[in-house]
């Protein structure tokens, strides 16, 4: 889809794109998440979702962002582009692109080393082989399941210290 030009101002009270009540462009009004870029060096750019509450009697294509987002202080306007996005990216942009996000993904990539490591352990020990090692890097095997499972409740730990209602 084609991108529509806009101002963006760093004037919202929320993380979400607050749009204008009239005057939005049609493509960009039934939208739930935006991809919003602010040009100009460097190129920013982040999935934002919609509020739904649209700021009243506002007209024309501003959108507004809080302060800090896209690079832009307080009160601060920027030309930008913006055009809808999926809710798959605004999802996988909140993964890659927020502490908790990460804190999420290294927690699930080193519970998985843990699992394929104690499984594969397991499954040698039941009888079928799937390759052969000895003593000596089944012992490394284990530590490393060990490490991975101590990160793993580290960052659990880390996500529920900062969890916030």
């Amino acid at each position: 889809m084609a991108e529509i030009k806009i101002t963006v101002r760093a004037k919202g009270v929320t993380p979400a794109a607050s749009l204008a009540e009239f005057g939005v462009d049609p493509r960009l009004n039934s939208a739930q998440y935006l991809r919003i870029a602010v040009s100009g060096p460097p190129r920013r750019e982040e999935i934002f979702a919609v509020d739904p509450n649209r700021r009243q009697g506002a007209s024309g294509n501003e959108i507004q962002v809080m302060a800090g987002q896209l690079g832009l202080k307080y009160n601060e306007t920027a030309a930008g582009l913006a055009s809808p996005a999926t809710p798959w990216a605004y999802r996988r942009s909140q993964l890659l692109n927020t502490p908790s996000g990460r804190l999420v993904l290294g927690t699930l990539i080193a519970a998985w080393v843990a699992v394929w490591i104690d499984g594969s352990l397991t499954i040698g020990e039941k009888g079928l082989t799937l390759l052969l090692v000895d003593a000596k890097t089944l012992g490394v095997l284990n530590l490393v399941s060990m490490i991975a499972k101590l990160i793993s409740a580290i960052l659990a730990f880390l996500l529920a210290s900062g969890f916030k209602k």
